[in-house]
């Protein structure tokens, strides 16, 4: 590893020299930027590649490369700028209004990331990662029919889409249509056997078609592949609710909020498992851990002299996905 790390430091030395030699070499610039990208380094890279732009040879590809990267740092405005440039140079490139979409979609410019992905299925239909965001858009819109027709285009184009598959074992999640679930996260898990997410959906799933030990060891596995993943947490311990573990509900519940303290669905689940009325003080306050887009509805429990708070959601807990880039 150590004769590794150091053949890849010299390579990063010499291709600096290089550019130092010859600042105008188009190739050293994008070789070097991608020695950086390749070891997590973006940051770094975002300059080299808008310096490559300021070339006569610069190309689509330079266009997307930058774009991508201020994409990874979240940069999106710059983003969507550095694509609109491109697109006024290459109008017909699909790869760009796909990245612009994004940029736009993070920026929540729902309706021009829309136009968007269907200007890039316009010149592409096949495109994929355009089907698969236009749905979630949709999906975020209300719009269930729009949603399901491009995720199950996806599948027609590549029946072994893992991300097709799992959007849709989690929409059917939420619809407690557990066959459905079941079916599609088998197909996720099929190709990507560590992912953790379709993992918990095809375990919960399991569990409610009545498989509950076998159910319970694909969840503890999801939460061993992705143990700070909020959703695959909040999963295993709603079955362990069920199963009469609340405490260990409450520990995953607990943990999930941690890393996801803005779900209130996951909010919600650690609410109506903390209250205890036969443990509670008379004459005392119940106050519980807060979620944005939660609302408090004051309970009250025995004589009426104790009172808690019933948190209850708002607006359906985020989806497990983001763009495709």
């Amino acid at each position: 590893m150590s004769d590794w790390l150091n053949e890849d430091a010299r390579a990063e030395a010499d291709m600096r020299r290089l550019v130092e030699m010859n600042p105008s070499h188009a190739n050293d610039h994008r070789t070097l930027a991608r020695l950086l990208k390749k070891h997590d380094r973006v940051e770094e890279a975002v300059p080299i590649l808008q310096h490559v732009l300021s070339f006569d040879a610069s190309t689509t590809g330079d266009f997307r490369a930058l774009a991508k990267a201020l994409l990874t740092l979240k940069r999106d405005a710059e983003a969507e700028s550095v694509c609109t440039a491109g697109i006024a140079a290459w109008p017909d490139y699909k790869r760009l209004y796909m990245l612009r979409g994004n940029a736009r979609w993070h920026q929540d410019k729902t309706e021009a990331a829309r136009q968007d992905y269907d200007r890039a299925l316009e010149l592409n239909a096949r495109c994929v990662s355009a089907l698969l965001n236009r749905g979630n858009l949709s999906r975020g819109q209300g719009d269930t029919d729009g949603m399901l027709e491009d995720w199950l285009k996806v599948l027609d184009r590549e029946p072994k889409n893992t991300k097709a598959h799992q959007h849709l074992a989690n929409h059917f999640l939420g619809q407690q249509m557990w066959d459905q679930c079941l079916s599609h996260a088998e197909e996720a898990i099929r190709k990507a056997p560590s992912n953790a997410r379709a993992r918990a959906m095809f375990g919960r799933a399991r569990f409610e078609l009545g498989e509950g030990e076998a159910a319970l060891d694909d969840l503890d596995r999801a939460v061993s592949d992705g143990p700070d993943i909020a959703q695959v947490r909040n999963q295993r311990g709603i079955v362990l609710g069920k199963l009469g573990h609340p405490d260990l509900q409450i520990e995953d519940c607990r943990i999930a909020l941690k890393n996801a303290p803005g779900d209130t669905g996951i909010a919600f689940n650690l609410g109506v498992r903390l209250p205890k009325p036969d443990l509670w003080p008379r004459r005392s306050t119940f106050s519980m851990i807060w979620s944005p887009g939660a609302v408090a509805c004051p309970t009250t429990v025995g004589e009426g002299n104790v009172t808690g708070f019933l948190v209850v959601c708002q607006r359906p807990s985020p989806i497990w996905n983001t763009p495709c880039r």
